[in-house]
């Protein structure tokens, strides 16, 4: 056993400064683990994945060779009442070129994506890239933006009456970002904070373009084949990093 944990250390390990960064730090008192990716990496691949079901976060990790992953967008969980006992969100995705949306219109939704070439975008229907749609190779819609070329966004919400009291309230964030230069993005979790204490947070974090993603009991988020939090909840979707080669079918997750 010790002598295929240390080949899985050294297949892995060696190539992390590479394009699956690890970082622990604190910015305005507020602490943020997060995962850097280079899109010009050879070594990893970072991915939207989906599922019908709801499903652990590692069982659909190992299904898809990833090493690290976050969950993604809001969804109707089966444990409210409202969702008549099964889990469904209207936030689509387009996975591997395949456009799984049934609306047309991203409304106040946020869509973080990259094109075939995995440079990120950030895009709202008549607002922001309204051109780039048809350039799309993976995405998740979600809500709200709060980044935008660096500029907050969240102050439009507040305009319109869509910062609600979760919003405002102290708890553990997660979220997704890239750089000005788009070829880094960023994913990862906050301690307990309001979306506005988060933003400018971000911004000395250097996200170009952020987006919010689901947290509190679908809070899921791994790195190298350790769970640095793992929900009571099951999600249906997340972005994830690919370890190119490596077949982790055989790995088992840790606990951090």
């Amino acid at each position: 056993m010790k002598k295929i944990f240390l080949f899985i250390f050294i297949l892995v390990f060696p190539y992390v400064s590479h394009a699956n960064i690890f970082t622990k730090t604190k910015i305005n008192g507020i602490t943020l683990q997060y995962v850097t990716y280079d899109i010009s990496s050879e070594l990893y691949n970072i991915k939207v994945w989906y599922s019908h079901e709801a499903v652990p976060l590692e069982d659909i990790s190992q299904k898809y060779n990833s090493i690290t992953a976050i969950n993604g967008v809001f969804f109707c969980p089966d444990d409210y009442s409202r969702c008549d006992g099964f889990n469904h969100t209207i936030n689509e995705r387009f996975v591997e070129g395949k456009d799984l949306s049934f609306y047309p219109d991203s409304w106040e939704r946020g869509v973080f994506w990259w094109d075939m070439n995995g440079t990120p975008i950030l895009h709202q229907t008549n607002k922001i890239n309204a051109d780039k749609r048809t350039h799309i190779y993976e995405w998740l819609w979600n809500f709200p933006i709060i980044l935008s070329n660096w500029e907050n966004l969240l102050w439009h919400y507040h305009d319109v009456w869509l910062y609600d009291s979760k919003m405002a309230a102290a708890g553990p964030r997660h979220f997704i970002c890239s750089n000005q230069a788009k070829n880094k993005i960023i994913f990862g979790r906050s301690s307990g904070v309001s979306l506005d204490n988060l933003a400018p947070t971000l911004q000395e974090l250097w996200c170009w373009d952020a987006l919010n993603l689901d947290a509190g009991n679908s809070s899921h988020f791994m790195y190298n084949n350790s769970k640095l939090i793992s929900g009571n909840r099951n999600v249906i979707d997340g972005f994830m990093i690919e370890r190119v080669g490596l077949d982790t079918s055989f790995l088992e997750w840790q606990l951090d």
